[in-house]
């Protein structure tokens, strides 16, 4: 498993894991997230016009974790697609992703 830092303090999407590449997909073990600056909505989804995977309400005293294993991961993005947060106006997100990359 693998870990990254995240830092997204652009309004909109914000890409935290690239494409892995053709055939390959991310899965994702466990996160967790806090709003840095102001508080509001963040949605997790693969790249720009995929699958939405969590709509997250966080605030700037608190966050969300989850943690999954293996076996049951918080989600799967789709095939050759990048892991995006989408942050609403103002509102920057930080935090860390597990993840694993894996045959589609």
């Amino acid at each position: 498993m693998a870990s990254v830092a995240v830092n997204a303090t652009a309004d909109g999407d914000n890409t935290l894991i690239a494409a892995p590449g053709a055939g390959l997909c991310i899965v994702v073990f466990g996160f967790v997230l806090t709003g840095a600056t102001t508080a509001g909505q963040a949605i997790l989804k693969s790249s720009a016009g995929g699958t939405t995977h969590a709509r997250l309400s966080l605030g700037t005293s608190d966050g969300v974790d989850i943690d999954a294993d293996e076996r049951a991961p918080a989600f799967v993005c789709d095939a050759n697609a990048a892991l995006v947060v989408n942050c609403a106006t103002g509102q920057d997100v930080l935090g860390m992703i597990v993840y694993g990359i894996r045959n589609a």
